[in-house]
C-alpha cells in the first residue's frame, strides 16, 4: 500500500503524490512530492534549504534557495488551512524548515474526512495506486468515515469490482457486482444510485458472456446518466472496447468521441487511455500508419501519474511499429504493481 501520513485533518498519499483535507484534493508535482518525503523522514529536524537542494535537487549548496522558498509556499497552500500561518510545514528561522505533527497511518484512516471527500479520495487514487484505492474502499464499507448511504455502498462496490477487472480477478469482481446491485434493489433513484447504477452496468457489459447480453446492459448504462455527457463518454468507450472484440467498424469512431469529450473536461487519463487502446486494436487491425498518428498523440498528451503507464503502452507500440527503440526514450514504467498490470496488459494486447 502507499505511505499514507496525516497532518492534522490532512491526509497525504505520498507515492500517489494526493493531499486530501475535506472534500478537496490535490496533486502533488514530483517535486513537491520528493521534498515533502525528505522533510517527512527528517521530521525530528529543521532541514536547511541549502541541504533540500543537495539532497532533492542534486545541486551545489551555495546556489540561491529561493527555489526552495517557492516549493515550500505550494506545498503550504496545499497542506495548511491556512498558509499564511502554517502550523505543519513552519520555518526555523535561521535553521530551515520542518514538518510537525505528522504521523503515520498503516491503514486508511477517514474518520477526519468526510464521506463524500473520502470516496473522492478512492477514485482519485484507482489510476495511481490501486492497492491504496482498494484498502480505502475496504476501510469504507467496514465504517471508517460512519454508515454509508445504500447508494454509496453500491458506488464503492462498483469500483471494487473495476480494480477486480484490472486484476484479472473475475471471481472477486463477480462478487463485488452483486453486492452493489444488492444495495440498490430496494431505493429509489438518486444522483449517487445513478451513477453507481451506469458504473454497475458498464462492468456488467465486461463481463456478460454474450453479444446482446453486453448490449443490453450497455443500453442500460446509458438510461441511467442520459443527461450527463461525461458519463455517456464511458458509455462510448466501452463500447468501442467491446466493438474492437467484435470486429465492430463503428469502434474507432466511438473511441475518436470519447477521446474527444474527455479532453474536453480535462480528464488526461482517460484521454490517454482511449487513444492507447485505439492505437493498439487499429494496429492489430492492420493499419499501422493510423495506429501510429493516434499513438503520437498519447505521447503528446500531458506527463502525469495517471498517464504515465499509457504513454509507455503507447511508446512500445511505437518502437514496434516503426523498429526503433529511441521512443521508449525517457519513458518509464510505473511502479510497483501499476506497472506490472500495465506489463501484463501490454502481454494480453500484443504490444511489442
Amino acid at each position: 500500500m502507499t505511505e499514507v501520513i496525516g497532518l492534522g485533518e490532512t491526509v497525504v498519499w505520498l507515492d500517489a503524490r494526493l493531499v486530501q483535507r475535506g472534500p478537496r484534493i490535490e496533486r502533488l508535482t514530483p517535486l513537491e512530492a520528493r521534498v515533502l518525503r525528505y522533510l517527512w523522514t527528517h521530521a525530528d529536524r529543521a532541514v536547511a534549504a541549502e541541504e533540500l537542494l543537495e539532497q532533492v535537487w542534486n545541486v551545489r549548496r551555495d546556489l540561491q534557495t529561493h527555489t526552495v522558498a517557492t516549493i515550500v509556499h505550494r506545498l503550504r497552500q496545499k497542506l495548511e488551512p491556512h498558509p499564511a500561518h502554517p502550523t505543519h510545514l513552519v520555518t526555523r528561522r535561521g535553521r530551515g524548515y520542518r514538518l510537525l505533527g505528522g504521523r503515520p497511518l498503516q491503514d486508511p484512516t477517514l474518520t477526519a474526512i468526510s464521506q463524500e471527500g473520502a470516496v473522492r479520495t478512492a477514485e482519485a487514487l484507482a489510476p495511481v495506486a490501486p492497492s491504496a484505492c482498494w484498502s480505502v474502499c475496504e476501510a469504507l464499507l467496514h465504517g471508517a468515515s460512519g454508515p454509508l448511504a445504500p447508494s454509496t455502498e453500491a458506488f464503492i462496490h462498483g469500483r471494487i469490482a473495476l480494480l477486480a477487472v484490472w486484476r484479472h480477478n473475475a471471481g472477486a469482481a463477480s462478487q463485488a457486482l452483486e453486492k452493489g446491485w444488492r444495495c440498490l434493489q430496494p431505493q429509489p433513484p438518486t444522483p449517487w444510485g445513478r451513477r453507481a447504477a451506469h458504473r454497475l452496468h458498464l462492468l456488467g457489459a465486461l463481463m456478460a458472456p454474450t453479444k446482446c447480453q453486453r448490449a443490453e446492459e450497455l443500453n442500460r448504462a446509458s438510461e441511467a446518466v442520459k443527461h450527463q455527457p461525461y458519463a455517456q463518454a464511458m458509455v462510448w468507450l466501452h463500447r468501442a472496447w467491446l466493438g474492437w472484440e467484435e470486429g465492430d467498424p463503428a469502434a474507432e469512431r466511438l473511441a475518436t468521441q470519447a477521446a474527444m469529450r474527455f479532453e474536453a473536461v480535462q480528464d488526461h487519463r482517460l484521454v490517454a487511455q482511449t487513444r492507447t487502446y485505439h492505437a493498439l486494436h487499429t494496429a492489430r487491425g492492420g493499419r499501422p500508419d493510423h495506429a501510429r498518428r493516434v499513438a503520437i498523440r498519447v505521447l503528446e498528451g500531458p506527463d502525469r501519474p495517471e498517464t504515465r503507464g499509457w504513454h509507455w503502452l503507447a511508446a512500445r507500440l511505437l518502437a514496434s511499429l516503426d523498429g526503433d527503440e529511441r521512443w521508449l526514450d525517457g519513458q518509464a514504467l510505473p511502479d510497483g504493481e501499476l506497472g506490472a498490470n500495465f506489463q501484463q496488459l501490454q502481454t494480453h494486447l500484443g504490444a511489442a
